[in-house]
């Protein structure tokens, strides 16, 4: 039984991971990591203090300018928190956000729950 537990764990990384390749060369970006409650992983510069974070990926080979993305951690309100004008994000690099609450400059108006939720990652405006 745990060699087959094993194999179904194997397959499913395996086909995430294919997923995951396909849908980040499909976009231009995508959220590729994220850490609530974060305790001593990463320090925000800016604050002096270890907050919650959003890592962006730009899987392309071209800079994407994020002017009119979105991030939110209510699907009802998927403009909650819009990036800066001109926040951009080089080819095939990445983009740390503070989900921190204090929301100013990369740092969004929402914090992450530890406990779990959905946030999301939205181009265009999608307001009324």
């Amino acid at each position: 039984m745990k060699n087959y537990s094993r194999a179904i764990l194997a397959l499913a990384l395996i086909l995430y991971f294919f997923i995951t390749k396909i849908f980040a060369q499909s976009n231009h970006v995508v959220i590729n990591e994220f850490l609530a409650s974060n305790q001593n992983v990463i320090q925000d510069p800016e604050f002096d203090k270890f907050s919650d974070w959003i890592e962006l990926y730009n899987s392309t080979d071209k800079e994407v300018n994020l002017t009119g993305y979105f991030l939110t951690d209510n699907i009802d309100i998927p403009d909650k928190w819009e990036f800066p004008d001109n926040t951009t994000i080089p080819a095939n690099g990445y983009l740390i956000v503070w989900a921190d609450g204090e929301d100013s400059d990369l740092h969004s108006n929402f914090k992450i729950s530890k406990s779990g939720e959905e946030f999301t990652l939205q181009s265009g405006y999608c307001g009324n």
